[in-house]
């Protein structure tokens, strides 16, 4: 639970913190803590144990220490178990971005005061106890109250938790963090092979981008939890110390530019993509202010910015969606939780609410959530532009508005139709079908919702298609189609019957209720081979002369008559039997 700091604290006696080894939990310091401020980081423990142990003052655990660069804060915490057995605890900070982090107990045997150490100053390697975050050691072999000591150095005021956990439980609960970042930061990397492999493929800038911005997701919740300490530079204190500070704001700002790129706002919103690219190059520059001017400063110009990031990110993603986007809706929901999860850490870095050390892992849960959506969100956009990509390519053979062939196109498919139908006796019929209401639903409906009716036209002449038959569009309300493999009028017949007939049931969502009248004649080819030119002019003419009130919609055209030549007479023929060949009389 987050709590918001209006006033300070009341100072209050900072109490005994009483240890149960039975308890399975972790025990938080939620009550006043002592605390001393060493304003030039000067006191050792020994002054500290002694002549300054007058100077600790309780303080609310919510409030922030008073640490910079300069000066360093002890801690004093008074621990008792309600066990007389031996119990080892483990002491924890659950914050890896601490700089260093001194912890201070006695020996059981010749009561000498121990030391131990961590934070990101630190290489994880020299730590006393290697993790994610500082965590001590605690001994308490009686049921004395124990005082330990803590020093905090930190370049910023910041806002610490205690959680005080057995050595069992918090091994088991160790483990059971690291399985679960594990599965995170494999989710990540898996993303980010993904999309290398299919750019790899494919060759598609976009899914180049995606990997790279999948794997710097990756390294910034390694840099956030903890995790890239531990793993990948234990040997770098001084990148593990920076990291937090960069890494997020390159972060931010490629987040920026891929709503940018998925959203398409250089074709649809010049100016906002214009302000997008702006807004996220100027991650660059901020993040190399840290080598101009000092690192506290850096990092309030820095969570300024990161607070705005998500208005920015949700004000374009919205706008998207609002246009008609297909990838608007999933990048709104892939950003909604990140957006409100980081509003929540600027308030925290601000001092507007309390330390929440569980806001780490809603940051990680956050990014997991993340990373998939935007995936497919990148997915749906390139799916888009192929189609696109793909419908310019067919404008040179397809019919703008329904698709099918153009005139040209479906002529060339006639054309080869007849060729088989002569060469290899392949039976086929071509059919010329028309809305004959068109010019009475335009005039009723308009020029849009004339068109619709079209496409719905074209939708029932695809229910009574297959596959391989051809169809194109040869006139405003007039369609061709070749019917390959009909050796007989039946089968022509029975599919212009069922599209007469879905022509008469009224289309849904129009006002006025409309329905289609179609009209269709057809020529059998292995009946006659018409000629392939002019085809579809004689088919034409047939419909044209067709009633809209006939009662015989559908027609073919018959073969030519031929008239056989008369058998020839012996009278007709020279029969003088001279042998020369017989010729005609004069």
């Amino acid at each position: 639970m987050i709590l918001f700091v209006l006033f300070a604290s009341p100072s209050a006696k900072a109490g005994v913190i009483r240890l149960d080894p039975d308890s399975q939990k972790s025990t938080m310091v939620s009550g006043p803590i002592d605390v001393f401020v060493d304003s030039d980081n000067t006191a050792e423990l020994i002054e500290v144990t002694s002549e300054k142990s007058g100077q600790f003052q309780a303080q609310s655990i919510d409030s922030p220490l008073n640490t910079n660069k300069a000066s360093s804060v002890w801690i004093r915490l008074q621990l008792q178990s309600v066990s007389k057995s031996p119990q080892a605890w483990r002491l924890t900070i659950p914050l890896p971005y601490l700089d260093r982090v001194e912890f201070f107990s006695r020996n059981d045997d010749d009561k000498s005061w121990r030391s131990q150490v961590a934070g990101d100053t630190i290489a994880v390697s020299r730590w006393t106890r290697q993790g994610m975050y500082p965590d001590f050691d605690v001994r308490l072999n009686d049921t004395e109250v124990h005082t330990v000591y803590l020093r905090i150095r930190n370049y910023k005021p910041v806002t610490v938790s205690f959680g005080l956990t057995p050595d069992q439980v918090r091994d088991s609960r160790a483990q059971l963090e690291y399985t679960a970042l594990g599965i995170v930061m494999g989710t990540l990397i898996m993303l980010a092979a993904h999309c290398a492999f299919n750019y790899l493929q494919s060759q598609n800038r976009a899914d180049a981008w995606c990997a790279a911005y999948t794997g710097l997701l990756a390294f910034v919740i390694a840099a956030y939890t903890g995790l890239g300490a531990l793993w990948l530079w234990p040997n770098s204190p001084t990148w593990a110390d920076y990291s937090n500070t960069v890494l997020p704001i390159l972060a931010v700002g490629s987040s920026v530019l891929f709503v940018r790129y998925a959203s398409a706002m250089q074709t649809r919103l010049p100016k906002w993509d214009k302000a997008l690219f702006l807004f996220a190059a100027l991650s660059v520059p901020l993040d190399l202010l840290i080598l101009l001017i000092d690192r506290d400063t850096v990092d309030d110009i820095n969570s300024a910015y990161t607070a705005i990031s998500p208005i920015v990110v949700l004000l374009a993603t919205m706008m998207g969606w609002r246009r008609g986007l297909n990838t608007g809706k999933w990048l709104f929901l892939a950003y909604t939780p990140m957006g409100i999860i980081i509003c929540l850490v600027s308030l925290q870095t601000f001092g507007f609410a309390s330390g929440f050390w569980e806001l780490r892992y809603l940051v990680t849960l956050g990014t997991a959530l993340t990373a998939p959506l935007l995936m497919h969100a990148l997915n749906v956009r390139t799916r888009d532009r192929k189609e696109l990509a793909e419908r310019a390519e067919s404008l040179e053979t397809q019919d703008a508005l329904t698709g099918l062939l153009n005139i040209e196109q479906f002529q060339q498919q006639i054309s080869d139709a007849v060729e088989r139908s002569r060469s290899e006796r392949e039976p086929s019929a071509i059919v010329l079908v028309e809305v004959v209401n068109y010019p009475q639903l335009r005039a009723i409906l308009g020029e849009q919702g004339a068109e619709q009716c079209l496409l719905r036209a074209v939708v029932k002449l695809h229910r009574v298609l297959r596959d391989v038959d051809p169809a194109g569009r040869v006139a405003a309300a007039r369609f061709g189609l070749i019917l390959d493999g009909v050796n007989n009028r039946q089968s022509v017949n029975e599919r212009m019957v069922r599209l007469i007939a879905s022509g008469l049931i009224p289309l849904p969502g129009l006002k006025p209720e409309a329905t289609l009248h179609f009209h269709a004649v057809a020529v059998m080819l292995h009946e006659q081979t018409p000629n392939p030119v002019t085809v579809l002019a004689d088919l034409g003419e047939v419909l044209s002369n067709m009633s809209s009130r006939t009662r015989r919609p559908i027609r073919f055209i018959e073969p030519a008559m031929t008239i056989p030549a008369p058998l020839l007479g012996s009278d007709d023929f020279n029969t003088s039997g001279s042998g020369d060949i017989p010729t005609y009389k004069s």
